[in-house]
């Protein structure tokens, strides 16, 4: 499977970077050299010299579409954009989460201990913290965290060993409605979703973003295309402009899911990205000749080569399963004491860590103890063994 051949349209605006940089012409509507103009890609020459977008939007607003109907030429008056008001929740929230996922255990069966470490050190992996027996205990949670490090929600879902997605039941919910039912979030929280792993566009500015449905194929695809920054919409229908504000000024790829509805309708969606913010935006071919309504993860999870290949990147060492870490750290607490983060890194600093491979790291040992050892973490951050 590669990202050749991408699906493009051979007409759109010019908005290349590089050695292509475009030169902008005369507005014929306010007379500033601003226009940016359509493109035809297949024959490699500008449409008519009034075809286009002028970059003064709010001052000008012309955008004349490639026909030549007077109709197509739309002018916009000068607005106030108002940016929607939305709510966030408290940082704190993401590390009080503990809690050993079936999903995170499929994981490191699959794909061994460096794949585990690799995704979870990128989105966050963890389970959330239910005070007492819940049929959610063993779900992960994908948390959305936006450009800024805000914390937006968090989907919470259960898994299978096969990673298969169960279904049956109460098996999905998610971080802010679960905390209003508990009383520790007001009514009247106004959620706006941004993509999953949205807090990785600050990294790597370099990187072209490949964009899935679902959170889970993003993680098998970070482990399978690791030089890509992996998001996902969290649906078909989550492929929205709000969200697609983030991917200013970077190159995409769309991968969805494999069926003929996906694709068209992520098709448009990509036109009216591009025009909006003048993306550079792709549809992939990959699944291209299925239809079946399986995705990225489902090829991925049946080719034992490329199984095989996410072993060998990220390697397999035993003494990094967070079951081991904590088999080997954790008589060094007391049980039923509780311990704050300083304290618990204050006991492990007289304890062999950090010299890998002989012994983890203490991020890992931190971790894996908070995570996949502890009894409770209560309100004020404290870890109860």
């Amino acid at each position: 499977m590669t990202f050749s051949n991408q699906k493009t349209w051979s007409i759109r605006l010019d908005t290349r970077r590089g050695d292509h940089t475009p030169k902008k012409v005369i507005c014929p509507n306010c007379g500033k050299k601003k226009l940016v103009r359509y493109f035809n890609f297949e024959t490699n020459e500008y449409l008519q010299n009034d075809e286009g977008r002028c970059d003064r939007q709010e001052k000008c607003g012309y955008h004349k579409k490639p026909t030549y109907s007077k109709n197509d030429v739309i002018f916009r008056p000068k607005k106030i954009t108002v940016k929607e008001e939305f709510d966030i929740l408290e940082k704190r929230l993401l590390y009080q989460q503990k809690g050993e996922s079936q999903f995170s255990n499929s994981i490191i069966n699959k794909f061994g201990t460096g794949a585990y470490w690799h995704v979870n050190t990128l989105y966050n992996l963890s389970a959330y913290n239910f005070k007492s027996n819940h049929s959610l205990d063993d779900a992960v949670m994908f948390w959305q965290i936006d450009k800024q490090n805000r914390i937006r929600t968090a989907k919470i879902m259960k898994y299978d060993q096969q990673l298969k997605r169960v279904k049956s039941g109460y098996s999905t919910d998610w971080l802010h409605s679960i905390l209003m039912k508990e009383g520790k979030l007001n009514s009247n929280f106004h959620l706006k979703q941004c993509f999953f792993g949205e807090h990785l566009l600050n990294q790597d500015l370099n990187k072209t973003i490949a964009i899935v449905e679902s959170a889970k194929t993003t993680l098998l695809g970070e482990l399978w295309k690791p030089q890509y920054t992996w998001l996902s919409t969290e649906g078909l229908n989550g492929l929205t402009l709000d969200k697609a504000e983030a991917l200013i000024g970077r190159k995409v790829i769309l991968i969805p899911d494999f069926s003929e509805q996906s694709r068209e309708l992520w098709k448009e969606k990509a036109k009216d990205i591009q025009l909006k913010y003048q993306v550079d935006i792709q549809l992939s071919n990959i699944g291209e000749s299925l239809n079946d309504g399986s995705d990225l993860a489902d090829l991925i999870l049946s080719d034992k080569e490329i199984i095989n290949s996410i072993k060998q990147r990220f390697g397999n060492d035993l003494m990094l399963h967070p079951k081991n870490i904590v088999g080997l750290y954790k008589p060094l607490f007391k049980s039923g004491y509780s311990y704050s983060f300083m304290d618990m890194q204050d006991i492990l600093s007289g304890c062999n860590t950090g010299v890998y491979p002989v012994y983890p790291c203490m991020d890992k040992v931190m971790v894996s103890l908070i995570e996949w050892g502890c009894k409770e973490i209560i309100n004020d951050n404290k870890i109860i063994f």
